[in-house]
């Protein structure tokens, strides 16, 4: 039996948030608790209804049609011959900056790539929108770690993911839309960087 549920968690929005075109169950926070406290509370809730594998997305990410089709057919590929599988995450394009984000590998060695169409890369530590979760591996961590509020919360969380033997997996071929802070392209001598510039408190 195949269980799907939806929520929605609101962590920044007025108390009576409208719900027009809104045909899932809505959380509302009532106020800013921390993006960590948000994503357990969602989680929660899914796991309390039976899901074995969770999407987290942000509010400022954008997907295909068949984003969520592509990567469940890829957790079960990948799963038939890694059982100790945790996550997968899609590549990431900034679109402030019209480019793809490099993957962050932790293993073997702590670097930064850019991947192919059909490249997929192994001991990533991808940012949390997007990603696709096992319960498993959730719970094996008990979820975000909610002192973090909001800076570093997926990396921190990636790193427990794999210290306790579950993998991770970025995808190549399956792309998602997402505003990596304010970023803005830059010169310095002969070189171009892109600064994030994320918000001033944080």
């Amino acid at each position: 039996i195949t269980v799907v549920s939806d929520i929605v968690v609101v962590n920044n929005g007025p108390e009576n948030i409208s719900k027009n075109n809104i045909n899932v169950p809505v959380i509302n926070l009532k106020k800013n608790m921390g993006i960590a406290y948000a994503q357990n509370i969602g989680a929660n809730y899914l796991i309390e209804k039976g899901i074995k594998l969770i999407f987290f997305l942000d509010q400022d990410s954008n997907v295909s049609r068949d984003f969520f089709s592509k990567m469940l057919q890829l957790w079960v590929q990948i799963s038939e011959i890694d059982a100790t599988l945790g996550i997968i995450s899609p590549t990431i394009y900034d679109v402030n900056i019209n480019k793809q984000v490099p993957v962050l590998q932790f293993r073997p060695n702590l670097n930064k790539r850019y991947l192919g169409n059909n490249e997929i890369l192994k001991n990533t530590m991808p940012i949390s929108s997007g990603m696709l979760v096992s319960v498993n591996a959730f719970s094996a961590v008990k979820g975000m770690q909610n002192s973090m509020f909001i800076d570093w919360v997926d990396f921190e969380f990636d790193l427990r993911i794999l210290h306790c033997g579950f993998s991770t997996y970025t995808v190549g071929n399956v792309i998602l839309s997402h505003s990596i802070g304010n970023s803005k392209s830059r010169r310095l001598f002969n070189s171009k960087f892109y600064p994030s510039n994320p918000a001033i408190f944080r």
